[in-house]
């Protein structure tokens, strides 16, 4: 959901009715489909409506007044966490400032936002995976995801070289498309 002309208004869980209601902004879970499928309905000023899958959705909009260390945050387009925050007094005229610093998840770089504690900031959707090793090349594993078996190559993080082995599931973490090993999750 990366277009900028998509509006989201509201949110709702809404069970009772095996078909989509179309309510701006409502999540709406359809029976006829999946108990764990859940649907967005947004307003798109270009036609009626438009139903997104969740799954389909990277960015999520939170106030600043919600996060904390910890946390993860998008700056400059990049998926970062949340490892300082510090909020001034509001002064005469203004509310209150927060500095966020944050780590990119992938490239490791600081980086620093400030923002007025009423602002909102944009939060990554965060999927997490199980995924087995099928073996190991250099400083990069070939895995196999545990739902669909799909084989894919990732590098293994500096923190992990060493301790992982074929045949050992690992935990992976997929953030806007990118996927990075997290943890050894059984038989590192």
């Amino acid at each position: 959901m990366n277009d900028p002309s998509l509006t989201f208004l509201a949110t709702f869980q809404y069970e009772t009715h095996p078909a989509l209601l179309p309510i701006e902004g409502f999540l709406c879970r359809e029976r006829n489909f999946n108990d764990t499928d859940i649907y967005l309905i947004v307003s798109n000023p270009l036609s009626n409506y438009s139903v997104i899958h969740m799954d389909d959705i990277e960015i999520l909009k939170e106030s600043v007044k919600k996060l904390k260390p910890g946390r993860y945050i998008v700056m400059e387009g990049i998926p970062c966490r949340v490892v300082d925050m510090e909020t001034s007094t509001p002064g005469k005229h203004g509310a209150a400032k927060v500095r966020i610093t944050a780590i990119g998840i992938f490239d490791g770089q600081k980086k620093t936002l400030l923002k007025t504690s009423a602002d909102e900031v944009d939060v990554p959707i965060i999927k997490k995976s199980k995924a087995q090793v099928v073996s190991i090349t250099g400083n990069s594993a070939q895995l196999m995801d545990s739902e669909n078996f799909e084989i894919y190559e990732l590098p293994i993080p500096s923190e992990l070289s060493g301790k992982i082995n074929a045949g050992a599931e690992l935990e992976i973490m997929e953030v806007m498309g990118q996927k990075q090993i997290s943890r050894i999750a059984t038989g590192g």
